[in-house]
């Protein structure tokens, strides 16, 4: 919630895309949120991923702005593995 307020607060738009959500990925549960900026006249959609592993915080984001973009990007998502 505390990202949303922060992300709100930028010089271009964002809008939150629903809840934030539950995702499960290599055998891990994320916390996820998606947002589309609005800049420039293209919308840029992203997604925000988070969980903890080992007491550590492992965070990271995907940007596309196509169909295809997100296609490929939930491809490369889908194989990921954790030891």
């Amino acid at each position: 919630e505390s990202a949303k307020k922060f992300m709100g607060n930028m010089e271009y738009s964002i809008d939150f895309k629903g809840d934030i959500y539950e995702q499960e990925i290599g055998g891990k549960t994320f916390y996820c949120m998606d947002v589309v900026n609005h800049y420039g006249g293209t919308d840029i959609l992203q997604s925000y991923y988070a969980t903890i592993i080992k007491s550590f915080a492992f965070t990271f984001v995907t940007t596309y702005v196509t169909d295809d973009q997100k296609a490929a990007v939930q491809t490369a998502i889908d194989q990921i593995e954790f030891q």
